[in-house]
């Protein structure tokens, strides 16, 4: 199960990687490939999206409070 994770990262690093000469075909191709991982993973054990699912609502929830400080900070708001 080692390796299919270090192919995925290596992919995802391209990904990033290239994200400055074509970035809306990276994020299309991230988001995708993110997307199919995860129905293949839910396909193999149902549980795993209610794991998924908790994490990605703690990152974007960090995210939407880095925003917020940096908002506050652009318009001076205490």
């Amino acid at each position: 199960m080692v390796i299919p994770n270090l192919v995925l990262a290596v992919v995802f690093l391209a990904l990033g990687g290239y994200t400055h000469k074509k970035p809306l075909a990276c994020i299309i191709s991230g988001l995708s490939l993110y997307i199919i991982v995860l129905i293949l993973f839910f396909i193999d054990n149902p549980a795993s999206l209610a794991y998924g699912v908790i994490v990605k609502i703690v990152i974007i929830g960090i995210k939407s409070a880095i925003e917020i400080e940096k908002i506050k900070k652009e318009h001076n708001i205490a």
